[in-house]
């Protein structure tokens, strides 16, 4: 039998695109991050995160365009594994060109956290060749499903998205060639 609460956050998760432009606390934004890859214990030196991946390879960067989120400056982030934690990739404000490159969906305008799961082969595609794509696509939906989970935890809207011009995306966060963005959850304030 599963824990009530973890159940009661699985049967309350809902897709929404309903968000409200409101501020959110930047502790909400770092619970957020850290679910979808945060270190959760080590293993043989190895720190292993929240999700998921085959042969520990971790073939996924997680990219974060943020908004109007406290304490944060609004613009694109990396979250470096190493010292677990936003580093700045550009600064600015980027929901309304993602908003564009996301073939018009209007609420990427008003979320406040985007999370973009980066398809990385150089850590993969060594050891498992023609397989590492498809591997790679299951930890991105361990990592979208812990964020979705996270986001309802804290009465956050989240919806993913996988309808979005991939290269305008890739050219939006500054990705070396070779690495393409697959998945992308949306969160933001909801009433």
């Amino acid at each position: 039998m599963g824990n009530d609460s973890l159940k009661s956050i699985i049967k309350n998760r809902r897709t929404t695109r309903q968000f409200i432009k409101k501020a959110i606390p930047q502790e909400q934004m770092k619970d957020l991050v850290w679910a979808a890859y945060g270190h959760t214990h080590t293993y043989k030196d190895m720190k292993m995160r929240t999700a998921p991946s085959p042969g520990a390879k971790y073939a996924v960067d997680i990219f974060v365009s943020l908004e109007r989120v406290d304490g944060i400056q609004d613009g694109i982030y990396v979250y470096d594994t190493a010292i677990e934690d936003l580093r700045l990739v550009k600064a600015g404000e980027f929901h309304d060109l993602l908003c564009v490159a996301a073939l018009d969906q209007k609420f990427f305008a008003v979320s406040n956290v985007n999370i973009y799961m980066v398809y990385n082969p150089s850590r993969i595609v060594p050891d498992y060749g023609s397989n590492a794509a498809k591997y790679s696509a299951m930890e991105c939906g361990h990592i979208g499903q812990n964020v979705l989970l996270m986001a309802t935890s804290l009465g956050l809207g989240a919806v993913p998205v996988g309808a979005f011009d991939s290269n305008a995306i890739n050219d939006m966060l500054g990705l070396a060639e070779g690495r393409e963005t697959v998945y992308i959850i949306s969160i933001g304030a909801i009433s």
